[in-house]
């Protein structure tokens, strides 16, 4: 849906899951958006910010608008609170737990067309933040699927963080 690029793993002990992509398919695709519900957003559990105070996010450029959207669309909801913090979009890298270097194992972060909110209350792997709980996003997930978006609630490996475009 975003193309191809070819990539390496990067040259670094601390990052071993990242990758390195060709800087034509990065200069080509990826850009940096405003989503205005994002503008200061703070993790009130950390006190400390939580991506970009300025509401700008990097992502694919054919995924912009559909994150422009899908973010409308929860605030005309009412349901911006339901986002405690936003914890990013594009991330190069391969899934985790991944350590085979193909490409059936990179994140589809690594298109910058997925996003993860609320990570600490909905980690990969665990259960996700039950309605009531602090981070609970299950009221998001049906406004996330009619926008074109897919929950990791409902992988087999549960990732309640994490939101990808599953339609242009």
């Amino acid at each position: 849906m975003f193309g191809t690029f070819e990539f390496r793993l990067a040259k670094s002990d601390t990052a071993r899951y990242q990758l390195e992509i060709e800087e034509d398919w990065l200069a080509d695709n990826i850009c940096q958006t405003s989503i205005p519900q994002l503008i200061g957003m703070v993790d009130r559990q950390f006190a400390k910010p939580r991506g970009r105070k300025d509401g700008k996010i990097t992502c694919h450029r054919l995924a912009a608008p559909r994150l422009q959207a899908l973010f409308a669309a929860w605030e005309t909801a009412g349901l911006m609170d339901r986002v405690i913090y936003f914890t990013g979009c594009f991330n190069a890298r391969l899934k985790r737990r991944e350590t085979e270097l193909v490409r059936s194992n990179l994140s589809n972060h690594s298109w910058g067309g997925a996003f993860d909110i609320n990570s600490q209350e909905n980690w990969i792997g665990q259960a996700p933040a039950a309605m009531g709980q602090r981070g609970c996003l299950f009221e998001l997930v049906h406004i996330a699927n009619e926008e074109g978006f897919f929950w990791g609630g409902h992988f087999d490996r549960v990732d309640g963080m994490h939101f990808e475009i599953a339609e242009l």
